[in-house]
């Protein structure tokens, strides 16, 4: 709409030196430039209008807190947006470390939660549960707390804490944090699928990662079909040796391979 007349609008002065009307004036609007200010403005009877009712009115206003870098680093980052309780961030964590990540700190950093309506407060002993010893930082959606794990605490020289470190105590472990960005990954760092405790059924992952992963508090889940050995669709199957991928659910078969086989290249 590039036409408006605003009715009874207290006009605010953007600058110091300009005086403003004191009281509520009407303001025009035309092809989106403001063509008059003052009170009963006649002679615009075909341009719509809005009653202000007394509100105050600026003739703009720039958004200048946009944190584009965050933006562009939250394309990098684990996606924990939209998660409404601790289990459903967990399960992502979960998920990422079984496929791996690229990482060249080690760190597996993520971005987006918000704790404010979940019924339950992230802890750092339900991180460790599931991370090992690959760090982990859960950064929120609004960059003022971090749920880290015991490995991110220690690298970042935090203290030992029970839950998120919000805030004055936050904000220099962030910089810390960006700070290790381009470090090579030391070659002592375990891969994460190698800080994953081998189960029982001989597939990288623990029982406590494929329940948490299901919502469930039961026995292990079964193990998955990798992503990255199913063929996609009109393309050329990815295929590996033994032993298969972390996740991937059996163990090559005897024999020669058939047409398509995830352990033949």
């Amino acid at each position: 709409m590039s036409d408006l007349l605003l009715r009874d609008v207290r006009v605010v002065a953007i600058d110091d030196d300009a005086a403003a009307p004191t009281e509520p004036v009407d303001v025009l609007v035309r092809d989106g430039v403001i063509a008059e200010v003052g009170p009963g403005i006649t002679g615009a009877e075909e341009v719509p209008v809005l009653d202000g009712g007394g509100r105050h009115v600026v003739p703009g206003l720039w958004d200048t807190h946009v944190h584009m870098v965050q933006w562009a680093l939250g394309q990098t980052r684990l996606d924990t947006a939209g998660t409404a309780s601790p289990s459903e961030v967990l399960a992502r964590v979960v998920d990422r470390l079984t496929w791996g990540f690229d990482s060249p700190t080690g760190v597996l950093v993520g971005w987006g939660h918000r704790t404010g309506r979940w019924l339950e407060q992230p802890t750092v002993a339900a991180l460790d549960a599931v991370t090992g010893e690959v760090p982990v930082a859960l950064i929120s959606g609004d960059g003022h707390h971090g749920w880290l794990n015991t490995p991110a605490l220690r690298l970042l020289g935090s203290p030992p804490v029970d839950g998120v470190v919000a805030e004055s105590e936050w904000f220099p472990l962030y910089d810390r944090l960006q700070r290790l960005q381009g470090r090579t990954r030391s070659r002592s760092m375990p891969s994460p699928a190698r800080s994953m405790p081998p189960t029982p059924s001989g597939w990288s992952g623990s029982s406590t990662w494929s329940s948490v992963a299901r919502g469930s508090s039961g026995a292990s889940a079964p193990p998955r079909a990798c992503r990255r050995c199913a063929p996609a669709p009109g393309s050329t199957p990815r295929a590996w040796r033994t032993p298969s991928p972390p996740g991937c659910a059996p163990a090559p078969p005897s024999g020669p391979p058939t047409a398509w086989s995830p352990w033949a290249r």
